[in-house]
């Protein structure tokens, strides 16, 4: 953690704890708590590197809302007062939360953290409308308010509408697309398919994910692994090279292998076996293995779950459903911007407590060979 980060992070403790702990709250403790979350928000804000940045925004925005309406009850709401007590509970000032915000926008730039959505897969920024769901509520509980002539309760609504949905921006849309499957070796059809097709792929290496779980696959069954000279190809579509290994003290067998979909193996002059052809056309991933010009057999790839999938999605359907509850109560009123802090704290730990539940992946256990692409 940054020394800067590390700073934040205490700083919004402090806050935190003032905000909780009635007997902790000196005389002004309040400007003092409001003192310490401005360069907290701040340093958050700055995390906020570019306008494509969904969630970033959007947690920004909430974290902002509780600041503002803070600073509003404070300089006309009487929260500003010495010897304001704020209740276990019963919170006026929402500065607890815009601090905490704020540090979780800077936590997820740490190493190892989730970064901004311009980092992440396309398939992530195809979640992007959904972030737009919580400031179009936030502005038509405005509308509403305002449109009944309520001007101060339109504000409060907004500002706890922001604050209680923003955890659908930084804990659910960075997570909501999390990558392709896995790709996994399922079966190997022929003798030393595996092992050769495992050696062009290692030779060539890269990060196709066929490629990755074919040679994963191959050292996982076998122990050693051919030598190969001159391989060419892509990882992705097919592979060839000279696959060669001693056989006896003083000599070297060699073999020129492909291995690829059926049908770069036929454009190279070597037609796929009949049961890798079948298996093709009933839908099935299949890699054909050829050596010395004749089909020698073939894989069977398939895909399986990334570990914890299930226990993720059942935690976003929780969240989401809690984070727009919140929102929702915000809007209509139920909810004011000091209490709706306590929103995205609830969420994080219905986060952390569903995704330890030890709920199966399923789809592993199908595959003989298991042997995935990371």
């Amino acid at each position: 953690m940054r020394p800067g980060t590390a700073a934040c992070t205490a700083a919004a403790a402090a806050v935190v704890v003032l905000s909780a702990v009635p007997p902790w709250q000196f005389r002004n403790w309040q400007w003092v708590a409001l003192a310490l979350t401005v360069p907290v928000v701040l340093a958050g804000l700055r995390s906020v590197r570019s306008g494509r940045d969904t969630t970033g925004l959007l947690t920004a925005a909430g974290a902002l809302a509780a600041l503002g309406w803070s600073v509003l009850a404070l300089l006309a709401g009487g929260a500003g007062v010495p010897g304001m007590v704020q209740a276990a509970g019963s919170p006026v000032l929402a500065l607890d939360a815009a601090a905490g915000l704020a540090v979780a926008l800077l936590l997820r730039d740490r190493p190892g953290g989730d970064g901004p959505d311009r980092d992440r897969p396309d398939e992530t920024r195809g979640v992007r409308p959904l972030g737009l769901l919580v400031p179009a509520l936030a502005v038509a509980a405005l509308g509403f308010r305002l449109g009944a002539g309520d001007g101060v309760g339109a504000v409060g609504a907004a500002a706890a509408v922001l604050v209680a949905g923003c955890p659908c921006a930084l804990l659910l849309l960075p997570r909501l697309a999390a990558g392709p499957p896995r790709v996994v070796v399922a079966a190997a059809h022929g003798p030393d398919v595996l092992r050769t097709a495992g050696a062009l792929h290692a030779a060539e290496g890269g990060t196709a994910p066929v490629g990755r779980a074919v040679a994963v696959a191959a050292r996982a069954r076998h122990a050693t692994l051919p030598g190969v000279s001159d391989p060419d190809g892509d990882p992705a579509t097919g592979l060839r090279g000279v696959v060669s290994e001693l056989d006896g003290p003083d000599r070297v067998v060699a073999h020129a292998a492909l291995a690829g979909p059926p049908g770069w193996l036929a454009a190279h002059g070597v037609p796929p076996t009949e049961a890798a052809a079948r298996a093709a056309a009933r839908g099935v991933e299949v890699w054909c293995v050829a050596w010395d010009g004749v089909a020698r057999g073939w894989l069977e790839m398939a895909t399986a779950p990334r570990p914890g999938t299930r226990r993720r999605r059942t935690a976003q359907v929780a969240a989401l459903a809690a984070a727009a509850l919140g929102a929702a109560a915000a809007a209509a009123g139920a909810l004011a911007p000091a209490t709706a802090g306590a929103v995205p704290a609830c969420v994080v730990l219905l986060v952390v407590a569903l995704r330890s539940l030890p709920l199966p992946d399923g789809g592993d256990s199908v595959h003989p060979i298991g042997a995935t692409s990371g």
